[in-house]
């Protein structure tokens, strides 16, 4: 979630530990493996240190132990997945250099999705997905009046699904390292959800995914992203935030539909997707020029 601070890291850890104990080893083992391989193959200290190699590790070994039936092969999978994205994170941060934009989530998205194949075909390690491991390609009518408690479950389960968890007990924790290391970043997490939460509910979600955080997690890190970390702060950088989190829910539709043809979630694409594409916006097209666009208009 974009914090170099070890008190967040600490947090982050209790809040997937109040969920699951066996999901708080994996994030545990996943970011040493992958941090082990990154100094192995002599990855920048500085940005091991930092914690660049361990949390796309971490992410994968929780998605092997989320999505795959329990046992030691899904445990294996969880290391060989965490390790995977230590190579394609070297990989892609040096492809994507000449277009000055971070590798982000993307190689844990990648490794877990041929993980995930893999599984399925050599197998049928897969269990069933969850709702909230991504948003439903499908849209339904509105449940009807959508309740407070609904939507505050719903907001925080939107930031805790960045790791799979589905409780607002973890969503408070993860909203409280965040804040541990950045108010900016809180206020952007929570802001992000909302607006997920509140996109699912234009395009007609049921109430159930709602609350289960399913449309918000991915405007909740596009909201970080763009917010507090990625862009120099300012009102550029908010609007941008602002129309990321707007965006992820539906790019997060097309993804689950496209990827549900093969049985596959969506994952975080549609935040690493949405993210760059405004990062590319911000490298081609200054402020300057949108300012001066924007007296042209108003002339």
């Amino acid at each position: 979630m974009f914090q170099d601070a070890r008190l967040a890291g600490l947090l982050f850890l209790a809040a997937i530990a109040v969920e699951s104990l066996a999901l708080a080893a994996a994030a545990l083992a996943g970011s040493v493996a992958a941090s082990c391989l990154a100094s192995a193959v002599r990855a920048d200290r500085g940005l091991l240190r930092a914690g660049m190699f361990g949390f796309n590790g971490a992410l994968s070994a929780l998605a092997m132990i989320h999505f795959l039936a329990p046992g030691s092969p899904a445990w294996a999978m969880a290391i060989l997945a965490s390790c995977g994205s230590t190579i394609l994170m070297l990989a892609l941060t040096a492809g994507l250099a000449r277009w000055k934009l971070p590798a982000l989530t993307a190689p844990f998205v990648l490794t877990t999705l041929a993980a995930l194949l893999a599984s399925a075909h050599l197998g049928g390690l897969l269990t069933a997905h969850r709702a909230e491991a991504g948003a439903s390609s499908a849209v339904a009518a509105p449940d009807g009046a959508i309740s407070a408690a609904t939507l505050g479950e719903g907001v925080l389960n939107g930031v805790a699904q960045v790791f799979f968890l589905g409780n607002p007990v973890s969503g408070l924790l993860l909203v409280a390292g965040l804040l541990a290391a950045s108010r900016r970043a809180s206020a952007a997490a929570l802001m992000g959800s909302l607006i997920g939460f509140l996109a699912g509910r234009a395009m007609g979600a049921p109430e159930a995914e709602l609350r289960a955080g399913a449309f918000g997690f991915n405007s909740a890190l596009c909201a970080i992203a763009l917010a507090s970390v990625l862009l120099v702060p300012g009102r550029r950088a908010q609007v941008h935030a602002l129309l990321a989190a707007v965006l992820a829910p539906f790019v997060g539709v097309g993804c689950s539909a496209a990827l549900g043809a093969l049985g596959l979630p969506a994952l975080t694409l549609p935040f690493v997707l949405t993210t760059w594409t405004f990062l590319l916006l911000d490298r081609f097209v200054p402020a300057e020029a949108a300012l001066t666009d924007g007296r042209d208009a108003r002339a």
